[in-house]
């Protein structure tokens, strides 16, 4: 299957961004196959943006997984049930189009309609220390996403002629992380890597 990083609208979009960022994420949709791609500064803040983004009521998670899925959640004030549910490298948050990818990155891994979280983490497969992206194909989601890891503000436009009806945080990845990315993003480019399991605790019992 060939998979198309879509051209962005110009001159509409975050043109003022730094351009290594806009680099980093076009390599990542065409590694992953997500026609566009939001870096931020981690999974976590791949998360909240999404939540913040869908806002649910309440969401459904394992009780075995990361913190942070949590306490992204807990700030957007959506309830949070856990079920004792396996998972490998990756899990939906239903009710919910956000997956949890924060473990897999892979060539092709991109799932129609969705909001795929993935982080470049210190133990993760795309390593550069911190950072993540949110993977996704529906473009008005996508200009959403870039305000809300930007403070909520659009860049093409003056700050005293912003209007903020996003609630946002400054979760931009910072440029020389983009370009330490693509570095190694080269390097995997015609491998598929695999994280072993790991046992984070029960957070039914542990919040």
């Amino acid at each position: 299957m060939n998979f198309e990083y879509k051209k962005i609208p110009s001159k509409k979009i975050l043109i003022k961004e730094h351009k290594i960022t806009k680099v980093f994420e076009k390599h990542i949709g065409e590694f992953t196959g997500a026609p566009y791609v939001v870096c931020v500064d981690s999974c976590t803040s791949a998360l909240f943006c999404c939540f913040n983004l869908r806002r649910p009521q309440k969401i459904v998670l394992p009780e075995n997984t990361y913190i942070g899925v949590y306490t992204a959640a807990h700030f957007n004030n959506i309830k949070v049930i856990f079920k004792n549910i396996e998972w490998d490298d990756s899990y939906g948050v239903p009710p919910t189009n956000i997956i949890d990818s924060a473990r897999r990155f892979q060539k092709g891994m991109y799932v129609k309609n969705t909001l795929m979280c993935v982080s470049f983490g210190h133990k993760k497969i795309l390593n550069i220390g911190k950072g993540g992206a949110i993977l996704l194909d529906n473009y008005e989601d996508y200009k959403k996403l870039l305000r809300i890891r930007n403070c909520g503000k659009d860049v093409n436009l003056p700050l005293h002629k912003n209007i903020y009806d996003l609630i946002g945080l400054n979760m931009v990845l910072p440029p020389d992380l983009s370009r330490k990315g693509i570095g190694i993003l080269r390097k995997i480019k015609n491998k598929n890597y695999k994280l072993k399991k790991e046992f984070y605790g029960n957070l039914r019992e542990q919040t």
